[in-house]
């Protein structure tokens, strides 16, 4: 069995994390559960379950804080790559964590620091404001043009599907930046965005230009 571990509260690098797993495996090979739904026993009769389509399977199983080394011996197999995912750090005394790294599994810990520092430019940009022109200079010093159209991307969909858990600042800011863009402006918008990921990706337009260009077109409206 092939054990990757992503922990930490990050929600964007999370999914990223996880985007990256799917890649490589057939979409009707990938399982995908989370503790709220079914218990861990439920959850590796599901894992345990070959596939048809494909010999190598995922299993993406989230918030198993519990989960002991011996329930995680028993999904052992060749053909599996089992994900745990974790909302929090897992602390450094976790059964799970100190069982990954004797197995050598790879461990990813994310920090929501990275994203925090990154939600004031996507203020300004939802709201209009040309302080997004200054922001998004700090931030490409640091962070790669990918992960800025990550967020983009993260923003435009959270005016559709706000976090149920947001705090009543955040909702406040959602709510005001939804004037500016009823729903027929975001997807005009996350067309664009799609449109500057592939120009970047295709090499046919410089990644820091581009970018610029894109926030211009969110001053526009």
């Amino acid at each position: 069995m092939n054990l990757v571990i992503i922990s930490g509260n990050a929600p964007v690098s999370s999914g990223n994390a996880v985007n990256n797993l799917k890649k490589n495996f057939d979409l009707m090979s990938i399982i995908e559960v989370h503790a709220k739904d079914q218990t861990w026993a439920e959850a590796t009769l599901s894992v345990a379950t070959p596939s048809l389509f494909s010999e190598q399977r995922l299993a993406i199983l989230r918030d198993y804080f519990k989960v002991s080394e011996t329930e995680l011996k028993s999904l052992d197999g060749p053909d599996l790559t089992l994900a745990l995912v974790f909302s929090k750090p897992l602390p450094p005394q976790s059964e799970i964590l100190k069982y990954a790294l004797s197995q050598r599994a790879q461990v990813i810990t994310l920090d929501e620091s990275k994203e925090e520092s990154v939600f004031p430019f996507l203020n300004h940009l939802m709201e209009g404001n040309e302080r997004a022109f200054s922001e998004l200079d700090k931030l490409t010093q640091t962070y790669g043009t990918q992960y800025l159209l990550t967020m983009i991307f993260y923003s435009l969909r959270r005016l559709i599907l706000p976090p149920k858990n947001a705090s009543d600042f955040v909702k406040k800011s959602l709510a005001k930046q939804s004037q500016n863009f009823p729903l027929e402006k975001v997807k005009e918008f996350y067309r664009k965005t799609i449109e500057t990921d592939f120009k970047i990706k295709s090499g046919l337009t410089d990644e820091k230009l581009a970018l610029h260009l894109l926030v211009e077109e969110f001053m526009a409206i």
